[in-house]
């Protein structure tokens, strides 16, 4: 079966087996280029033990894992979780710090989802998000 995987907006497509065990998911993800060895995946929100296999979580063909925003920890990163809900119905978490502009945020949301910073509405209560003028 074929499963992906995104970082940074790209997809990768991974061939496993229902047998084939997370830490040797791993193995094929670092093979495609992705380099961080300590690090957690995410399939629906659920952290994915190393141990564990493909039909322990129910992970089907076409099916999606990531790095989670808890794990993303591990490399280094902190600050503010936020969530955004796509148009799909998916729902991404990401960290950003307090310092991030909205511009920025947006920014790093489009490379994660691969689409153009143009089409990321942020909103929160209903309302869109909208940043301060940047300074000339």
């Amino acid at each position: 079966m074929i499963i992906y995987f995104y970082d940074r907006g790209v997809r990768y497509d991974i061939e496993v087996q229902e047998w084939t065990k997370i830490k040797d998911l791993k193995r094929k993800i670092a093979s495609k280029g992705i380099s961080e060895l300590d690090y957690t995946l995410e399939h629906k929100g659920r952290c994915l033990d190393d141990e564990k296999t493909i039909l322990h979580y129910g992970i089907k063909d076409g099916d999606t894992v990531r790095f989670p925003v808890p794990c993303r920890k591990t490399l280094g990163i902190s600050g503010n979780l936020l969530t955004l809900a796509r148009n799909s119905g998916s729902v991404t978490k990401m960290v950003v710090d307090e310092e991030s502009s909205v511009r920025q945020v947006k920014e790093e949301a489009a490379r994660d989802a691969g689409v153009s910073a143009s089409k990321v509405q942020l909103r929160a209560g209903g309302a869109e998000m909208q940043g301060r003028p940047e300074a000339e």
